[in-house]
């Protein structure tokens, strides 16, 4: 278990983009090193919403996210929502989608409907060397 101050720091969740991406420099590195001897590679990041007045119809917020190293191949791309300030007395009704998936980067797309209001949303990447990755099915659940 990590006990030391900067491990302590990162559980708490209140870490800024900045912050990922110096991890993902530092995971960059370690991942080009290990690279020949058949570890993980990977990147890393956070996706934030911008404000939409609804009105009653639709929003969508459309982010191309370009990775600060390319992937040798196609990867695989894990996205889930991080944070969500929506109006209380309304639904809350909100997905993250990945799309147009290319060594280079990705599309991430927040879309809510309805009466949803929502004032800020973000949602966590992480994108994986597909060809490390041997048995997709046992990382899910």
């Amino acid at each position: 278990m990590c006990t030391d101050k900067p491990c302590a720091f990162l559980r708490t969740g209140k870490y800024s983009t900045q912050l990922l991406t110096r991890i993902t420099v530092h995971v960059h590195f370690i991942s080009n090193t290990s690279r020949g001897r058949g570890l993980f590679f990977g990147q890393l990041g956070q996706v934030a919403s911008a404000y939409c007045q609804h009105n009653g119809t639709p929003c969508n917020w459309v982010h191309e996210v370009k990775f600060p190293i390319r992937f040798d191949f196609t990867p695989t791309i894990f996205a889930s929502l991080a944070g969500i300030d929506a109006r209380s007395d309304r639904n809350l009704r909100l997905q993250a989608l990945v799309s147009k998936v290319t060594q280079a980067g990705f599309t991430l797309t927040f879309s809510s409907w309805a009466d949803t209001h929502v004032y800020h949303a973000m949602a966590t990447w992480i994108a994986c060397d597909e060809q490390q990755i041997t048995d997709k099915e046992s990382l899910v659940g």
